[in-house]
């Protein structure tokens, strides 16, 4: 059982029960592909249907691609998938009842916060080069406005704990908007 990971996961250890899976394919998130998890997701849904391991290793298996989203819209949209899952049957909400639901729920609201802030650093960017672009002192400060507004909006639309993040950087980006005078 679970031949992928002893073959394609260093082959440190063989597994043979689903609550060994989730700590395994966290501690070799990065090594895991998508089609790896998806097999041992498949794996134990076969040998073991409704067990909540599977909700969990569906929850890491949407989760890989986070740190190549390009967009908030497409990380609120992952995140809500990888919580939820198609009608509650997978995701984490789906794994709560499985000792490891702790520890999966904590690495992937990390996964996800990490990359929300990147994508709050490069929208500021983005901001300052489009205000440096503008003329006028309006246009200058909207771009400092709408850069603030779709940050707290994506994190308004997640539960994640990066509330405070969201608003240091909206408010870094409204005072970047005040700083703005016509010298």
């Amino acid at each position: 059982m679970f031949k992928w990971l002893r073959e394609k996961l260093l082959g440190r250890k063989v597994l043979t029960r689903p609550e060994e899976l989730p700590p395994y394919i966290i501690k070799y998130f990065e090594e895991a592909t998508e089609e790896q998890i998806a097999a041992a997701e498949a794996e134990v849904s076969r040998a073991y249907p409704r067990n909540p391991e599977v909700a969990l290793m569906y929850a890491l298996r949407v989760s890989k691609m986070v740190p190549k989203i390009k967009t908030f819209k497409t990380l609120v949209s992952r995140w809500n998938v990888a919580s939820k899952g198609p009608s509650g049957v997978v995701g984490l909400c789906a794994g709560r009842s499985s000792k490891n639901y702790d520890r999966t729920y904590q690495f992937l609201s990390d996964l996800y916060v990490k990359r929300f802030l990147e994508l709050a650093r490069e929208t500021a960017d983005k901001a300052e080069i489009t205000a440096a672009k503008r003329k006028s002192l309006s246009a200058k400060q909207k771009a400092y406005h709408e850069a603030a507004r779709k940050i707290v909006e994506a994190a308004g639309e997640m539960s994640l704990p990066w509330n405070r993040e969201a608003s240091q950087w909206a408010e870094y980006l409204r005072q970047r908007a005040r700083s703005i005078t016509d010298d």
